[in-house]
């Protein structure tokens, strides 16, 4: 994360991205188009933490990806100790992106998530807090 808010989450959350550079040769340091199914505004419409969904207690969640290598998130009401003060947080940072995984801050403090995309939805899977966490996002 770019700020100095709490390391241990999720640079969650929401919501450009920034591809891992593969290959070598000329190809080295280049950059894969993003893929266009996990661009733009998402916003979680369930958030699965030890059989809770804290979505239906009140939490929101909402992510913006870009094609320019960064992502932004927005907290409302937290539940899961994302925001250092107060239930409102924002921040950003930048991730990179496989056929199956979504890493958050790969450079810094690597958060990866499983993902799949299907029409409007993406689901995440991964880690926040050291808690697992299924989000199923719609595109906002």
């Amino acid at each position: 994360m770019k700020t100095a808010r709490n390391p241990a989450r999720l640079g969650a959350a929401l919501f450009g991205a920034m591809l891992v550079a593969g290959g070598c040769g000329d190809d080295e340091g280049a950059t894969a188009p993003v893929p266009t199914s996990i661009l733009g505004t998402w916003v979680v419409t369930s958030i699965i933490v030890e059989g809770n969904d804290l979505a239906q207690l009140g939490m929101g969640l909402s992510f913006h990806f870009s094609n320019d290598g960064e992502y932004s998130f927005l907290v409302t009401e937290d539940r899961l100790g994302i925001c250092d003060v107060g239930p409102f947080c924002e921040d950003f940072g930048d991730f990179s992106v496989t056929d199956s995984q979504i890493v958050f801050d790969p450079a810094e403090d690597p958060k990866p998530f499983t993902y799949t995309v299907a029409g409007n939805v993406m689901t995440l899977t991964g880690v926040m807090n050291g808690i697992p966490v299924v989000l199923t996002l719609e595109r906002g």
